[in-house]
């Protein structure tokens, strides 16, 4: 049925094709100078209605061709330029007059003031004028990304452009920071940055210009010219009440034509979260040398999913240092080397209600403390040619962690300590390579990675909270893979149609050795269990692509297909089984008069699944929840079928700094495995099961975003809707959930007053349940967060920052949160500045937070950080 679906939805998209491009109706033509009669790019069409009512604009071509949709009631036309006399003509004339001259404009310089308009476009890069945007409180260029017309960044620093990641993030033009952009968008000063450069449909890639455009957005800053040839940079230092309050931290960059630099070092002990800041993100178009790592055996304890900043409870002493050097050694190759550290101490404690089932529940109640301890450094070396015929990218990376965690837990009655030591570390090397020769286009990717990584788990336990604990649970767990996979292909350019094929390949072999030793009273397990076993991967497919251009847009199609072999080897026997996989895909990409976008995408795949079964061997993931396997071998084979579906709309208007987008994803998942969970008061059991299976996610997302740039504010609207469906299996009862969250986020900036400025947003959560029948009452959360800031003489800053959150923690039951922060900085000269700052002045000191999922519910309750009064001292070179 879902293949039949894909091929509708072909259909519909050729139809859709056709239509489209036949070339709308409208006003046309070519804007030049009147003296030379050379074209003029960039100049603004303005189409204005009765009453002066803009009705729509657009902006002449590199060759000062424009054109603008109908509109029945247009009455005149406008084309402006810098440095020309403003031209206006009747509507209908304009629709006869096909070439407009414009003047040139004499003035005198010296009375003229030039203000920079605070967007502008050339084809497709937006600029954002960032001294536009820019107010005294900000510090980082991530605070104006916040607030620029059509970017988002969200909690976890990625940025987005109308809802869609970034690929890549420039800094003047060069890659200097791979993923790891958060450590320039958390601590760039400002004052360097001259503009933010959105580039949509980027092409990273020399030798594919002329190609289908990628569908993601890259970023580029560029620096002020009195920041670059020279090192420039900020460190930052910070003591306070308690006495142990420290944050600090340094910032150095240098930027020049053939060489880049910048070093991040980062310490504190407030709060502040600091494990994003050397993170990778994924590389979407490198999804071909992708391969996930593999998850921890053992489940780690503590705060999860808690809708708080971390800096309101993490007990913390964290750490994370980068650096990062580019060498340029022609326009066409760059040579760079990234290493990062990441440490980090944390003491939680909390205390958990629990309950499973509905009517004969299973309860569990705790007490947790924790301490946890991360090391991790990631060295990276890549060398990249982007040449117009030759692209070759060879990135060699390394990561080396180390991770302790030592709980003591007191549930329902019982004491029980684990302490859990683990030490992945992986090496890898991917190239990609690109040649074009005339019309002919050949291209390799290759990934090559070796991963090993130990494991520990010991668990002390009693059965009395006053009785010494004994041994319980011992485990260790060696892991070992490697894989190599990529992809060759050869494609040919005719015209507006590309057509490509190519050979996929993997190779891959898990190996897994258990062994746990058991003193657990009653327990089936007996004292020792052991074991060995090893996973391989082997494939081998082809992946043929067309894609057909057209101006205003593109249409791609992908019918990949492959044979698979999935093997399993344990000590006692050994299976293979082999598959045909296939994964047809569809894409349409539309835009029109570089206003609106239309995007539609379909995709079916069908393969062989992978990592359902964990281990053979029964091992636990915690103190409390065993694994263990009861399917055959022949059962650990299972065919996964997945349906997507999904279209997004977006439209930008520069001039009115209007931007919206409305996207929408569909998936459906089948298979014959599913998990069941067995509670009691002392034991959490998961037993891999086969049984039919499916699962559905629905995600709609919608994004306003108006600045009103004379009336100095900035409104922004999202909403976000969640709905899954997926499989539960409890205690004998096997039942569908459908889990549906509808979140909505209003913000609002506002800088119009030279001496004040205000920032509001308001966060509204509604979350319910439905299964067998039964509708839970939606749990409801609001959170609204205001900042104050004041101005009164040039050097001085007054801040107040306030949240207040009412969370229904059960129905009917609400807990509301008031926070209040506040910050006086004293900025004498350009150099440096003092500030003193006063967090959680009210001194809240707890959280509580209820959250549904099916027929089970969890309550959770955490200590917060105490009130903090800290001095703070800011240093520029």
């Amino acid at each position: 049925m879902i293949r039949y679906i894909t091929i509708v939805i072909t259909v519909i998209s050729l139809f859709s094709l056709s239509v489209y491009a036949e070339k709308s109706k409208g006003l046309e033509g070519l804007v030049v100078d009147a003296k030379s009669l050379r074209p003029i790019p960039n100049v603004i069409c303005k189409l204005y209605g009765a009453s002066d009512k803009m009705l729509g604009y657009f902006l002449t071509g590199t060759k000062g061709e424009y054109h603008i949709k109908a509109y029945p009631e247009a009455k005149r036309v406008t084309y402006a330029h810098m440095g020309y006399k403003t031209f206006s003509i009747s509507y209908e004339e304009a629709l006869t007059n096909h070439r407009v001259k414009l003047y040139t404009e004499v003035q005198n310089i010296a009375q003229v003031t030039v203000d920079v308009p605070p967007i502008r476009a050339t084809k497709d890069t937006i600029r954002y004028n960032v001294g536009s945007f820019v107010e005294k409180k900000d510090r980082t260029i991530g605070d104006v990304l916040k607030k620029l017309p059509g970017i988002e960044v969200s909690k976890n620093g990625t940025v987005k452009y109308q809802g869609e990641a970034i690929s890549r993030f420039y800094i003047e033009g060069k890659d200097l920071l791979g993923g790891a952009y958060n450590q320039a968008t958390n601590s760039l000063p400002v004052d360097a940055v001259a503009q933010v450069q959105i580039m949509e449909h980027h092409q990273h890639k020399r030798a594919l210009e002329g190609t289908v455009p990628p569908r993601q957005a890259a970023l580029n800053v560029t620096i002020k010219k009195g920041h670059k040839m020279r090192m420039f940079g900020e460190l930052k230092g910070g003591v306070g009440m308690p006495w142990t309050s420290w944050d600090n931290s340094v910032f150095l960059m240098r930027v020049n034509p053939k060489h880049q630099a910048l070093i991040t070092g980062k310490m504190n002990n407030t709060g502040k979260d600091l494990s994003g800041e050397t993170s990778n993100r994924l590389d979407y178009s490198n999804l071909s040398t992708f391969d996930m790592l593999p998850e921890d055996l053992y489940g780690e304890l503590g705060v999860r999913q808690i809708p708080l900043p971390a800096s309101r409870y993490l007990d913390n002493n964290s750490y994370s240092v980068g650096v990062n050097e580019l060498f340029s050694f022609s326009k066409q190759t760059t040579l760079r080397a990234n290493a990062s550290y990441y440490g980090d101490r944390t003491d939680q404690s909390m205390s958990m209600y629990q309950r499973y089932g509905v009517d004969n529940p299973v309860t569990v109640q705790s007490l947790q403390q924790g301490l946890y301890k991360t090391d991790r450094v990631v060295p990276q070396l890549q060398f990249e040619h982007n040449g117009d015929n030759l692209y070759i990218e060879d990135k060699m990376k390394a990561s080396f962690s180390w991770q302790r965690q030592d709980y003591r837990v007191v549930q329902n009655g019982n004491q029980r300590r684990q302490e859990n030591r683990q030490s992945p570390n992986y090496m890898d090397n991917t190239m990609d390579m690109t040649l074009r020769k005339d019309n002919l286009l050949l291209s390799m990717r290759m990934l090559l990675r070796y991963y090993d990584g130990e494991s520990q788990m010991d668990v002390l336990g009693s059965s009395s909270s006053k009785q010494k604990m004994s041994p319980w649970i011992h485990q260790v767990a060696d892991r070992n893979y490697w894989v190599a996979k990529g992809n060759v292909g050869i494609g040919s350019l005719n015209g507006k149609r590309e057509f490509k094929v190519g050979i996929d390949y993997l190779m891959k072999q898990d190996h897994l050795t258990p062994i746990g030793d058991y003193d657990l009273v009653g327990d089936p397990l007996g004292k020792t269990v052991s074991g060995n076993q090893t996973k391989s991967e082997y494939s081998v497919g082809m992946n043929p692509s067309y894609k057909w251009r057209f101006k205003e847009g593109y249409v791609h199609f992908e019918v990949p297909f492959e044979v698979e072999k999935l093997g399993w080897e344990t000590r006692k026997e050994t299976k293979d089984h082999y598959y045909l996989s296939y994964h047809p895909k569809v894409y349409f990409n539309y835009e029109y008069l570089d206003l609106w976008e239309f995007r539609l995408d379909t995709s079916y795949d069908s393969d062989a699944s992978h990592d359902f079964v964990v281990t053979q061997t029964p091992f636990f993931k915690d103190y409390r929840t065993l694994y263990r396997n009861q399917l055959d071998m022949d059962q650990w084979f299972d065919r996964v079928s997945r349906f997507k579906a999904g279209g997004s709309i977006r439209y930008k208007d520069l001039a009115t700094m209007f931007f919206a987008s409305l996207s929408g994803t569909y998936y459906k998942n089948w298979s014959h495995q599913y998990h069941d969970y067995r509670y009691s008061s002392q034991l959490t059991e998961i037993l891999p099961t086969w049984g039919s299976n499916k699962s559905e996610f629905i995600y709609v997302s919608g994004l306003i975003d108006k600045t009103l740039y004379g009336a100095g504010l900035t409104l922004k609207l999202k909403g976000d809707y969640n709905n899954y469906l997926s499989l539960f299996s409890q205690n004998g009862t096997l039942f569908y959930n459908r889990s549906q969250i509808v979140t909505g986020t209003f913000t609002t900036i506002f800088k119009k007053i030279k001496w004040f400025s205000a920032n509001y947003k308001l966060v509204g959560n509604y979350m319910w349940q439905k299964y067998d029948g039964v509708v839970t009452d939606p749990l409801r959360s609001y959170t609204h967060r205001m900042d104050l800031y004041l101005y009164p003489t040039k050097s001085v800053t007054f801040s107040v920052a306030g949240d207040y959150t009412d969370r229904e923690v059960a129905k009917d039951r609400f807990e509301d949160f008031f926070f209040m922060d506040a910050e006086v900085k004293w900025s004498p000269s350009k150099r440096y500045d003092l500030s003193f700052v006063m967090s959680n002045l009210f001194d809240q000191d707890q959280y509580e937070v209820g959250t549904e999922s099916g027929m089970n519910y969890s309550y959770t309750r955490l200590p917060l950080r105490e009130r903090v009064l800290m001095l703070k001292m800011a240093f520029r070179l």
